[in-house]
């Protein structure tokens, strides 16, 4: 997939970013669950997103639960299918 093609899963469009990139944050993420969803596409675990963002892994696990459920992914992994990334 060349640089900059929009795709759509489940009906949200996304856009394939190289890693140095920020990736595009579905409207309809709330800002915390943007950040959220920008660390785990970078394939952070929870643990790693929740020292990231100096929060605790019950946080974590509520906001990745509303991102899957706002994005009707079943989760982390068919989430991270649907993103791909380029080398600049």
């Amino acid at each position: 997939m060349a640089s900059n093609q929009p795709f759509t899963v489940m009906g949200h469009d996304f856009i394939v970013v190289g890693r140095s990139s920020r990736p595009v944050i579905p409207e309809v993420l709330s800002k915390a669950e943007g950040e959220v969803f920008s660390l785990l596409v970078r394939r952070l675990t929870k643990a790693e997103i929740a020292e990231q963002r100096e929060t605790s892994l019950g946080t974590v696990s509520n906001q990745l639960r509303r991102i899957y459920q706002k994005l009707a992914v079943g989760g982390r992994t068919e989430l991270l299918a649907q993103v791909e990334w380029h080398e600049d």
